[in-house]
């Protein structure tokens, strides 16, 4: 069996300088002919080849692509900031309404007690909300310290929605004494402290 100009055991052709051996990561195209053999190498996965070192090397990572800032015109950031206020506004006064009421009925049941410090965390991440942006982007500190607070509180607003999700599970599922899972105590601590 003849090898032909690919073959990496093949020492016939070692002696012309076109038909040397592929680099490491490079495939060899067999393009023999009648005439004589002929063979061409491409690098693959992303590397060229370097004809002068006869090796395959990384490509040179892509400038990427400028992107344009998202910029609300003066309408639309008006339409926005009323939208937002008005949303958040409207939510502050059913939350709290809510919250009145289970304190009045003094109702402090262990779920009860998971739907009260979800809503606080709601009314206060709300508030954060409702916060004058003009002031805050004037100082950075004061910005950092709203994007922080606003993060944390409806964080603790979905461990709460966890909390009380796994609460109903225990519940339903009877794998768990009377009361859920956790205590009061508990829930609040994991809560907050998420």
């Amino acid at each position: 069996m003849k090898l032909g100009p690919c073959d990496r055991d093949s020492d016939e052709y070692s002696n012309i300088d076109e038909l040397k051996h592929c680099p490491d990561r490079a495939k060899c195209e067999d393009l023999s002919e009648d005439i004589g053999p002929k063979r061409k190498c491409k690098c693959v996965m992303s590397y060229e080849l370097d004809e002068r070192n006869w090796k395959c090397k990384e490509k040179p990572p892509v400038k990427p692509t400028p992107r344009p800032i998202p910029v609300l015109s003066p309408v639309e950031k008006v339409i926005a900031v009323v939208v937002t206020k008005t949303a958040s506004t409207v939510l502050l006064i059913m939350v709290s309404i809510t919250l009145a009421i289970f304190i009045i009925m003094r109702v402090f049941t262990v779920d009860r007690v998971i739907q009260m410090n979800m809503e606080i965390s709601l009314i206060i991440a709300h508030l954060f909300l409702l916060f004058p942006y003009e002031i805050s982007s004037d100082n950075p500190d004061l910005c950092r310290l709203v994007s922080i607070a606003l993060h944390f509180f409806f964080t603790a607003c979905f461990m709460f929605l966890f909390l009380e999700t796994m609460h109903v599970y225990s519940m339903v599922a009877f794998v768990v004494p009377r009361n859920g899972l956790l205590n009061r105590f508990q829930n609040m601590l994991v809560g907050w402290g998420e």
